[in-house]
């Protein structure tokens, strides 16, 4: 069940080139009071993040490795 703040929320997600935005996404909203929160996005080419970013999501496990570590914890 999706809550009623969640049905009248949307993202978008932009470059701001100037202090005068224009979202057409946002003309339901015209007159309505709305909340409008403005965060910055880390910088693309942030290489502090990158190699694990570029990890997610993918199986390392080496099954052979795993393999010769159960054998040597039965001893």
């Amino acid at each position: 069940m999706k809550s009623k703040n969640h049905e009248k929320s949307i993202r978008i997600k932009t470059r701001i080139e100037s202090d005068t935005i224009q979202i057409p996404e946002l003309s339901r909203w015209i007159g309505r009071d709305v909340e409008i929160l403005v965060v910055e996005e880390e910088i693309r080419g942030n290489r502090k993040f990158s190699r694990l970013r570029a990890a997610a999501g993918r199986d390392y496990v080496d099954a052979d490795s795993v393999m010769r570590l159960r054998e040597a914890s039965l001893l």
